[in-house]
């Protein structure tokens, strides 16, 4: 396994030091690489400068009439091919959570500690209309906050499924 230490730029004023592990790749036209992810920015391997340079796009450098007129040809299976291997899928991937989690989540907001602990401290000084109209209030108001938590989570979800 290889493993490549990024060193901080100037620019960096936390001066941390990276370790990444360097993948080995192979492309559709049969030649080797190699890459690693640091920030969210993928380094591939260039043969020509011998060094890991900045993965670009494939109209990076172009001018906009080149873009237009490539836009209207479209890419070679070759170029499709290596773009899927070297950026990925082009898609979000959005996952709703369960439930639970949310409810959980929710109820451990310092607000609702504090109405646990009031309920808790008014049942044990046997004030039961005021600890059940704060417990009753509580459990309304985390599940209408899931709710629309879920239904924020399940709209997102249902506007980025398009299919081509």
């Amino acid at each position: 396994m290889i493993v490549v230490k990024t060193f901080p730029s100037p620019q960096d004023k936390f001066e941390q030091i990276f370790e990444e592990d360097v993948v080995p790749s192979r492309r559709i036209d049969g030649a080797g690489g190699q890459h690693f992810v640091n920030k969210k920015i993928k380094y591939v391997w260039d043969e020509a400068t011998r060094c890991f340079q900045k993965l670009r796009n494939v109209d990076d450098g172009m001018m906009q009439a080149e873009f237009y007129r490539a836009r209207d040809t479209g890419l070679g299976m070759l170029d499709v091919g290596d773009s899927m291997q070297e950026f990925g899928e082009n898609l979000i991937k959005i996952s709703v959570p369960p439930v639970m989690f949310l409810v959980f989540h929710e109820a451990l907001n310092p607000f609702y500690l504090f109405q646990a602990y009031t309920v808790i401290l008014w049942s044990i000084q046997f004030y039961w209309k005021f600890a059940v109209i704060i417990a009753v209030t509580s459990v309304v108001s985390v599940t209408a906050s899931v709710w629309e938590t879920r239904k924020v989570w399940d709209n997102s979800l249902h506007r980025t499924h398009i299919e081509i």
